[in-house]
């Protein structure tokens, strides 16, 4: 299996790439539209667009994906708030 990059641009977009190939792209993806809206994509939403990616299939599960900004350096990824625990101690 190749090596997955997702590259959090500058401009707010995002992109994955296998291999240094480009396999998506934030802009024009009309079901990343609805998801995330108008949002300005942020380094710290990066483990919220690789959820994104690997539900519509984009990155097999279990894959490890390196995120790193449009400069190169390697942009550390938080686990997505959607697991945490609510008030109750349930997930």
């Amino acid at each position: 299996m190749g090596d997955y990059e997702l590259i959090i641009g500058d401009d707010g977009s995002a992109i994955l790439t296998m291999d240094g190939e480009t396999m998506w792209t934030s802009d024009g993806d009309d079901t990343f539209l609805e998801a995330f809206g108008d949002e300005v994509i942020e380094d710290d939403d990066a483990a919220d667009v690789l959820d994104f990616l690997e539900d519509e299939g984009y990155v097999p599960p279990g894959v490890d994906v390196r995120v790193i900004g449009d400069d190169g350096t390697e942009i550390p990824v938080y686990e997505s708030d959607d697991d945490e625990e609510d008030d109750d101690g349930d997930v």
